[in-house]
């Protein structure tokens, strides 16, 4: 081999090595993409229109121009609260969608009509507005904010309300294996705000103690879960995917606050058991959020624990009786 081409190699060799640590890693997405085209009423293209997405909550808003095909893009929008579209073009009456909402990982096609006009003139649309995905053939299901807070959840874990979804089932009662499509636990990603949380020896999700979400349920925003279909980027994971978006703050400052007190009085004596063991256990916390500086910072915050004193009662002929406290934080 020749000086000359043992150089090119060295340099081919250095240059792959570039491309893959430049390569970004795999992530499920925590944004959402809307795209559309601009028409007029005979379903003409319309080049040149003001096209607006305005987040009701925190006042982010982006703008663009429809090409000259009348097409225009929304790239990695944060999925959080509600937001307003609006189109713009001298000439046609302006048209506002309100109450717009979308999940995290959605590409959404919403394309706007608009109609000539001889005066200033805008067209509301109200009421909700359903969103379809149709350009990705993925089989999901979002388990929305009011799903979280109207529906009971077992240990006030998010992992529990995953089962809603007829695609999965638990491996076992308190732990967050879950069987996805017929998959092995070990195979079905999870994601928080798209980054990997998957941790094989911490029960698949990355947390305190087994059977833990990790996070309190106060800080959850929705929770995607992809069973089917889902693109090549997740080449890690063949049995599923899980993404949780948190909350965020917003121009409103908010908070709530939960308590809920479990005390032992009223239980009855364990079988087996010659008498009642003592227990007592207390759930407390609560979030807020609101702005640091209207419509650019934001903040948030939670809190949440549970306090365990319990106590298990020694049913062997070896020591009947005994009393052996078992408290849990």
């Amino acid at each position: 081999m020749t000086l000359k081409r043992a150089h090119a190699c060295r340099v081919c060799i250095l240059a792959g090595l570039a491309l893959a640590f430049a390569a970004p890693a795999a992530a499920q997405k925590p944004t959402f993409d809307l795209e559309g085209v601009v028409m007029d009423a005979q379903q003409g293209v319309l080049p040149g229109a003001t096209v607006t997405l305005q987040n009701v909550a925190t006042g982010l808003t982006r703008e663009t121009a429809t090409d000259a095909n009348g097409r225009y893009v929304f790239a990695s929008v944060p999925p959080a609260g509600e937001y307003v579209l609006r189109t713009a073009l001298a000439g046609f009456a302006s048209e506002r969608r309100e109450h717009l909402t979308f999940n995290a990982g959605q590409r959404v096609v919403l394309n706007v009509t608009l109609k000539l006009s001889a005066v200033q003139e805008t067209v509301t649309v109200t009421g909700d507005t359903p969103v379809v995905q149709t350009t990705s053939p993925e089989v999901t299901k979002t388990i929305e904010s009011r799903d979280l807070t109207t529906l009971p959840v077992a240990e006030r874990n998010y992992f529990r309300l995953l089962t809603l979804d007829s695609n999965v089932v638990a491996r076992a009662p308190g732990t967050n294996g879950l069987y996805v499509g017929g998959g092995d636990v070990w195979n079905f990603g999870t994601y928080v705000d798209g980054t990997s949380n998957f941790s094989k020896w911490l029960t698949l999700q990355r947390a305190p103690q087994r059977g833990s979400a990790g996070f309190a349920l106060e800080t959850v925003s929705q929770v995607q879960i992809i069973t089917n279909q889902f693109s090549a980027e997740f080449g890690g994971h063949s049995a599923g995917v899980m993404n949780m978006i948190t909350k965020s703050g917003s121009n409103t400052y908010a908070g709530a606050a939960l308590l809920v007190v479990r005390p032992g009085d009223l239980d009855a004596i364990p079988p087996l058991a010659t008498q009642k063991v003592p227990f007592n256990q207390q759930q407390f916390g609560g979030n807020v959020g609101g702005p640091i500086v209207r419509d650019r910072a934001f903040f948030f915050g939670s809190y949440e624990r549970r306090r365990e004193r319990s106590q298990v009662s020694v049913t062997s002929p070896e020591a009947p009786g005994t009393i052996i406290p078992t408290p849990a934080d």
